[in-house]
């Protein structure tokens, strides 16, 4: 089964990267967003028992003016929400986000 999270997402601007925390139906979680090789890992809780290590997973982003997106491989990670991709660090660091959406894919959806 598919499964789809939203939560609102209230971050700052450190050095090189953006933390902050991230609120919706399935919890409060700290968040990370950097640059470096394009990932995201998700806490344990978040991903279904079910799904193997070929989980995929994407992001709509919402700022102010646009929807940013992002396809990637999905780790399990620690308590945290992590994402990691130049070209979003690059875009959310000139308008910080609003709102994510996580669709994470269904088997027959994985590329």
């Amino acid at each position: 089964m598919k499964k789809d999270m939203i939560f609102e997402v209230n971050v700052n601007l450190a050095e090189s990267y953006l933390y902050g925390v991230a609120k919706g139906m399935n919890g409060s979680y700290a968040i990370n967003i950097q640059g470096g090789r394009t990932g995201i890992a998700l806490p344990k809780e978040l991903l279904s028992s079910e799904r193997g290590s070929s989980t995929e997973a994407i992001l709509n982003i919402r700022t102010t003016s646009e929807t940013v997106s992002l396809r990637s491989r999905v780790q399990v990670g620690r308590d945290m929400i992590e994402i990691f991709d130049d070209r979003l660090l690059e875009k959310l660091t000139l308008e910080e986000p609003q709102a994510i959406e996580i669709s994470l894919l269904e088997d027959d959806e994985v590329l």
